[in-house]
């Protein structure tokens, strides 16, 4: 999700805070090449919405996805994020 949210603080900084993001598993590399392939047809009834479907509610439904960065604690030091 770290790669969801500075995306998201991205498209804020080049003025398109209503992009549609659509958040996949990090990382996709590591997994067998049959999982990638059910996650991508899973998925992509999600991307042909995200990129066609209705405007009317879209940002909302897709904003709320990326949330901000949780601290995580760091044993001996100060949270880090």
């Amino acid at each position: 999700m770290p790669f969801a949210f500075k995306t998201r603080r991205e498209a804020e900084s080049l003025g398109m805070a209503d992009l549609p993001l659509v958040v996949l598993p990090h990382p996709l590399s590591s997994r067998a090449e049959d999982v990638i392939r059910r996650f991508a047809a899973e998925t992509l009834d999600e991307v042909e919405y995200a990129l066609a479907g209705p405007v009317d509610g879209l940002a909302a439904r897709y904003h709320q996805r990326v949330a901000p960065l949780e601290r995580t604690p760091v044993p001996g030091g100060e949270p880090t994020t």
